[in-house]
């Protein structure tokens, strides 16, 4: 069922809460957002999962659609669990809101409450109906009576990270809430850059807001210059340098970009699809398929492709598909090898930067140590 459907199901069960026992729902982010919007409020909630941008977004949106803001000081309750007292939770809970239809009460870091007394979840079985309770935590440990309740007697919301595939799909989304069009190469390009830090994607629609004014199609030349942010070294440079074989620059710039918060898999990422670009290139063209043709295909502005070709003359076909083991290689000692990103990311320059005819000095171990 699509969430906003699945949404005023949930907003039907919620309106009889007085008159049938509290059910357990899971959310997705997704569906919390839509419920939200709907204004179909529960009285507790547990709010968890590895996205902190999610979860910063779902905290705002209650605090809009819960709390007059005119309000704040009377019904909206913020509270850091290691700190925090059952007792002063449900006293306040069952106090009755002023000037507005409901209190909220929000927990950071719940699982450090300590409620050795148990007091929680029995107020989790009988919630005052004015007062909404938002439990934030990043792992909850459902064996414990807190959360396993929770769980029971609320709706848990689970802030996931957003799967690869589905990336490029939110960052059309949230640019056409903005009202921006993204180009496909744009939206490819934007999407390896952020390797899925969607901290990193807003800021880039923010900076392509004030970057763009009146002007709504987000090029891959734009969002060049706007991710590029004045740094002395961008992401998308180190990548021309490594293609282009340019030893030093390639450090330089690797050392730039790493300097000033550049992601390893991120970078990686980019080079990864540069590398897939030029081997479905050299592919047709090792086929006798014309340059003209072949440079139409590309996922790039007309521009770009005079320097893609002049780059792509300096790797022949096996030289290319030795390109993509490496790649693989580093990948692998990034997730979950013992030496340092740094490292990992020095050696894979030095590796491509000094292969020929397909022979790879092999600077980065094939296996991990």
């Amino acid at each position: 069922m699509a969430p906003f459907f699945r949404c005023i199901e949930i907003g039907k069960d919620l309106e009889s809460r007085h008159r049938t026992p509290i059910v357990s729902v899971e959310m997705t982010y997704q569906e919390a957002v839509a419920a939200l919007h709907l204004r179909k409020l529960h009285p507790v909630y547990l709010i968890y999962g590895e996205e902190p941008y999610f979860i910063r977004h779902l905290i705002d949106l209650f605090r809009k659609q819960v709390s007059d803001p005119a309000a704040y000081d009377f019904s909206y309750n913020p509270f850091q669990g290691e700190t925090v007292r059952p007792a002063t939770l449900i006293n306040l809970a069952r106090t009755e809101p002023v000037k507005t239809g409901h209190r909220l009460i929000l927990i950071h870091d719940a699982d450090r409450i300590k409620d050795d007394k148990g007091l929680l979840p029995v107020y989790l079985e009988k919630p005052h109906p004015h007062t909404v309770m938002v439990f934030v935590t990043g792992k909850p440990d459902f064996r414990k009576k807190l959360f396993s309740t929770l769980q029971k007697r609320g709706i848990s919301i689970d802030c996931a990270p957003l799967p690869k595939k589905e990336v490029s799909a939110w960052i059309q989304k949230e640019g056409e809430k903005e009202g921006l069009h993204f180009s496909e190469e744009a939206l490819s390009c934007l999407s390896e850059l952020a390797g899925g830090d969607i901290f990193f994607i807003r800021r880039a629609i923010d900076k392509l807001l004030l970057y763009l004014g009146e002007e709504k199609e987000v090029t891959l030349n734009r969002l060049h210059q706007v991710t590029s942010g004045g740094k002395s070294y961008t992401a998308f440079e180190w990548v021309d340098a490594v293609v282009e074989k340019r030893l030093p620059d390639a450090l330089s710039g690797l050392l730039s970009v790493l300097s000033e918060g550049g992601a390893p898999l991120a970078l990686l990422g980019l080079l990864s699809r540069q590398f897939r670009i030029m081997a479905v290139a050299q592919e047709e063209m090792d086929l006798g398929i014309d340059i003209a043709l072949v440079g139409r295909k590309l996922p790039m502005p007309p521009p770009y492709r005079a320097a893609f070709f002049k780059r792509l003359s300096h790797w022949k076909s096996d030289e290319i598909q030795t390109v993509f083991g490496q790649l693989g290689s580093a990948d692998s000692h990034l997730k979950g090898g013992r030496l340092s990103a740094g490292l990992v990311m020095e050696l894979l320059v030095l590796d491509l930067c000094r292969q020929k005819e397909g022979k790879c000095p092999n600077y980065l171990p094939d296996k991990l140590t």
